[in-house]
């Protein structure tokens, strides 16, 4: 499950909840980034993203790369906190990490906070991500990791 949320001007929160139901998670992948490049441009806006498994993650048939997961996060250009749970933490923050330093700042630009749902595996996700932190903070764009607490 995607699940975007903003706030509008005059401060009520919208939410918009995307679900693809199907176990290849390349597939999910793919047909969200489709979807969220081509049928939502108001995506572009969105300051707010929560992505989170559905029920049953660890059935997913998973043979993603990076790839897939840059494509759809790049249209989130305006993206200032990235909430992300599980198995789907451990995809996206890989993914973040294999970043060339050029392109650090391209995926997820306005990026100021990434929240961990508080996994026993924080720490590894946390050490994961440090090239990126590290890479965003000498470009100006700080980054911080941190526990969610929903």
């Amino acid at each position: 499950m995607l699940d975007f949320k903003t706030e509008a001007v005059d401060h009520l929160r919208r939410r918009l909840v995307i679900e693809i139901n199907c176990t290849e998670l390349d597939m999910q992948l793919s047909s969200l980034a489709q979807l969220c490049s081509s049928s939502f441009p108001l995506i572009s806006a969105l300051e707010g993203l929560k992505i989170t498994e559905y029920k049953h993650p660890l059935s997913w048939k998973d043979d993603t790369d990076d790839t897939r997961w840059m494509e759809l996060l790049n249209p989130f250009t305006a993206v200032k906190d990235l909430y992300l749970t599980g198995e789907i933490a451990r995809h996206v923050c890989g993914a973040l990490r294999e970043l060339s330093r050029e392109r650090v700042t391209e995926v997820l630009p306005s990026l100021r906070n990434v929240f961990v749902d508080g996994s026993r595996s924080f720490e590894k996700i946390e050490e994961a991500m440090r090239p990126f932190v590290a890479a965003r903070q000498l470009s100006g764009h700080p980054v911080a990791i941190d526990h969610w607490r929903r």
